[in-house]
């Protein structure tokens, strides 16, 4: 699989048999698991060559990553063991046991001596990960566990189970210092934002929104308004301001003031929303539909300025780039479209060609995102990721034989990795 190098982007490799993958944090190596998830392969990033294999699981294996200073891999797997390897030697250097069911969740303490471990069996599990010794055993979760983070100083870790159940707990003790249990009168968690200061966290459950102090695990706020269940949940950009904007399938978009709990803007006009994004500034809100429409507000007036078309099915992803200059589109039906801000004029239009007709009804453009240089990439749903500089005036694509292409970008938008069916490839983006 490879890009077209005229265009300025080349692909610099691809691997056959791919279904995760995770780069080490030096950058150099690349951690893939091949189709039956037994084994990880180590890679050469910049060859794409095998580095070496590692194998021993009995099953699937659902967590694979470097420590923080590159030396070890540790992978968790539905065997009910962790594994700690060597990256020199690609020797098991620890097989850590004791859960009792399938684990499902892993992680690095940020210093790397410690390793943590989620399972089904309702616990979180943290080990040495010199010398392999059992150190906690963490209960009082209601399902199994599938989501660990532990804290930027490594005092803490933060466990997320099923059933809406987090868990803050101190790793010298092993005390549980926050529980959380997210309480809806809804059918579950829809949409989650957390505040540009990590002070807030809200959650969209159905129509209602919850926020919650992070420190505290206290919740602050529940309001409902929204008579549909909410699609899109996004805080104000500037980190100060208490906003946060929701969109619904209520045919509403409503501007809230976390201060107050109080509605400041009910935004009308608008159909089943599927879609929503802030402008860079603040000082915008823009609104995808299911009338194929895309309209942006005033944020501090709740004026609507634009009502943008031209959409062959409902809008499905939105994207500001970062000067907030222009506002891109992608939609079902397969149009991506690019607009002015301020006159509200389309300035590129693409449309996807696809001959078979059973595909033509099935497609979208289910994800759109600029880089931080500016350069716009966008994905269908038929394996096809598309990517444009309106710098150089240059568009690209690369064509999966999958309708689950996905793909992520460095922070410095440099490089693109994408999952393209059975294989990866890692693109420079120049």
């Amino acid at each position: 699989m490879r890009a077209d190098v005229r265009n300025g982007r080349a692909l610099l490799g691809s691997v056959p048999g791919f279904e995760s993958r995770a780069f080490s944090n030096d950058g150099r190596a690349l951690l893939y698991l091949p189709a039956d998830r037994k084994d990880v392969v180590v890679l050469d990033v910049a060859t794409l060559t095998e580095r070496f294999r590692l194998s021993g699981h009995t099953d699937a294996i659902v967590w694979a990553e470097t420590s923080p200073d590159d030396k070890i891999v540790a992978t968790s797997s539905w065997d009910k063991t962790v594994r700690i390897w060597s990256m020199d030697s690609a020797e098991t250097l620890h097989v850590l046991q004791g859960a009792t069911n399938q684990s499902w969740a892993g992680a690095f303490s940020p210093d790397g001596e410690l390793i943590a471990a989620g399972a089904g069996d309702k616990m979180v599990r943290i080990w040495n990960v010199g010398t392999g010794e059992l150190l906690h055993t963490l209960s009082g979760f209601t399902a199994w566990v599938r989501g660990l983070s532990f804290s930027p100083d490594g005092l803490c870790l933060a466990a997320g189970a099923r059933g809406g159940t987090l868990r803050v707990f101190d790793l010298k003790s092993g005390d549980c210092l926050q529980n959380w249990q997210i309480d809806t009168d809804s059918s579950g968690v829809n949409v989650v934002a957390l505040s540009l200061d990590g002070t807030l966290i809200a959650i969209g459950a159905g129509p209602e929104i919850h926020v919650y102090d992070a420190s505290t695990s206290q919740r602050l706020q529940k309001t409902g308004g929204h008579a549909g269940e909410v699609t899109h949940l996004e805080f104000h950009p500037s980190g100060r301001k208490l906003i946060v904007a929701t969109t619904s399938w209520d045919k509403t978009v409503r501007i809230w003031s976390m201060d107050s709990a109080e509605t400041l803007h009910i935004l009308q006009g608008t159909n089943q929303s599927w879609a929503g994004a802030f402008s860079p500034d603040g000082e915008l809100i823009a609104a995808g539909a299911g009338d194929k429409m895309v309209r942006i507000w005033n944020v501090g007036t709740g004026e609507l300025l634009h009502t943008l078309s031209g959409f062959t099915g409902w809008i499905r992803s939105l994207s500001f780039s970062p000067d907030g200059l222009c506002l891109a589109a992608g939609a079902a039906g397969g149009t991506l479209r690019v607009f002015d801000r301020k006159s509200g004029d389309c300035l590129q239009n693409w449309q996807i060609d696809v001959t078979d007709a059973g595909a033509r009804s099935f497609l979208e453009i289910s994800r759109v995102q600029y880089t931080t240089r500016g350069d716009l990439f966008f994905k269908s749903t038929e394996g096809r990721i598309f990517g444009y500089s309106a710098a150089k005036n240059l568009k690209w694509e690369t064509k999966a034989n999958t309708r689950s292409a996905a793909f992520s970008i460095s922070s410095d938008g440099s490089k693109i990795i994408a999952a393209l069916g059975s294989s990866i490839g890692v693109w420079k983006i120049d």
